[in-house]
């Protein structure tokens, strides 16, 4: 699958689920009831789709780490749409927050006198308490299963980023207000986002609405880190886009590895957004969606091209499977000092798991490693590439 000229077969979904998602308020059938959910959802998707887009237009001009920058973006967008479209729960962390103030947050939720808490609350050993909340429930609903808002959609509202921090204030005094009133402002804006729009409360608020695992989470973190290299412009970053060969030519030079690695990820991007946007009409407030049948499909399209990178939800490859058979051999040696010897002895070390309990650490390295054939010599394992390369050993 993966020769320069099946590249195409990614370029061309990539480029159409792109093109969907920033269309995607067409597909929107009112019928009679206009709801402004579904139309600032839809242009955040309209956002999304237009970054993707251009990921392809910077990959076509082999403008790599550029790609791989607005990438991280993307990731970052994705996972806010799908907490902004179906997130039910959100988390409040209060700091250093003393016993008795503790304690009594715990008798007024055991009281149920806590409101849209949810859960109960917990404190760190430095004081840090955090609080699990339910969303906006829309007044008058009746609905079953509830009639309610994401709460990370009032916070994209209310989300004020240029407000600055409140040690800046006395820099951006505005003659207007009173000083002490705009450092106040300053320090909710940075509350605001910290507990909402952060990295880490992001994925905190993925595992409390229950979309990913723990598990999961760590490993979307090593995507994160992976496109955090070209985000703060790093040596390590520019230094994965091209071979050793290449490295000194000019900027502008065909990598099959960056261009593939780049689209799968578009493709697996792309499709998870259309997944939530699908699932997001069809909740309360539903609203209808024109060719749903074939938006799904789409997704599903995009989606199949996307399980090379092993993405939560996605089955590892059988070249994961070698590769962490082997790394446990080695674990199982540093751990009791028996070292596996093939091909004339039996390996020491677990055979290929079913269940991959270890994951990878470069999503770049590791797709150039599935690219060649190995046998590694201790244990004796051998990996048959189906995308043979010859070039896969000169990066």
């Amino acid at each position: 699958m993966r020769t320069d000229a099946d590249l195409e077969v990614l370029d061309r979904c990539a480029e159409s689920v792109a093109t969907t998602l920033v269309e995607f308020h067409e597909h929107l059938e009112r019928a009679g009831r206009h709801n402004t959910l579904h139309d600032d959802l839809a242009l955040r998707a309209r956002h999304l789709g237009q970054h993707l887009e251009a990921i392809c237009a910077l990959v076509n001009d082999c403008a790599y780490p550029s790609a791989f920058a607005l990438l991280r973006t993307c990731l970052e967008h994705h996972f806010i749409d799908h907490l902004a479209c179906l997130g039910r729960r959100y988390v409040t962390v209060h700091r250093n927050v003393a016993e008795e103030d503790f304690d009594s947050m715990v008798a007024e939720y055991e009281s149920g006198r806590a409101g849209n808490v949810c859960g109960r609350p917990t404190r760190s050993n430095r004081g840090h308490v955090r609080v699990v909340r339910e969303g906006h429930r829309v007044e008058g609903s009746d609905d079953a299963e509830g009639y309610m808002i994401s709460p990370i959609y009032f916070v994209l509202k209310h989300d004020q980023p240029f407000v600055g921090r409140p040690s800046d204030q006395s820099l951006l005094d505005d003659g207007i207000l009173e000083l002490d009133a705009q450092v106040g402002h300053a320090r909710q804006q940075r509350q605001l986002y910290q507990q909402n729009l952060s990295w880490s409360s992001i994925t905190d608020s993925l595992v409390t609405n229950e979309f990913y695992s723990e598990r999961e989470v760590r490993q979307w973190e090593v995507h994160y880190r992976f496109l955090s290299a070209f985000t703060h412009p790093t040596t390590a970053g520019y230094g994965q886009v091209h071979s050793r060969l290449q490295m000194k030519q000019e900027v502008g030079t065909f990598d099959h590895y960056s261009h593939e690695l780049l689209m799968l990820y578009v493709n697996a991007i792309a499709s998870r957004e259309l997944d939530v946007l699908i699932a997001m009409a069809g909740n309360p407030p539903e609203v209808g969606l024109r060719e749903r049948g074939r938006l799904m499909a789409l997704g599903r399209r995009a989606r199949e091209l996307g399980p090379v990178l092993w993405l939560p939800g996605d089955d590892p490859h059988s070249y994961d499977r070698q590769d962490v058979a082997n790394r446990q051999s080695w674990i199982t040696y540093r751990q009791t000092g028996e070292l596996p010897r093939a091909p004339h002895d039996a390996v020491k070390g677990p055979e290929a798991p079913d269940d991959v309990p270890l994951y990878y650490a470069n999503p770049m390295e590791r797709l150039v490693g599935m690219h060649q054939s190995f046998t590694e010599m201790t244990t004796g394992r051998t990996y048959r590439s189906p995308w043979e390369r010859d070039d896969a050993s000169r990066r």
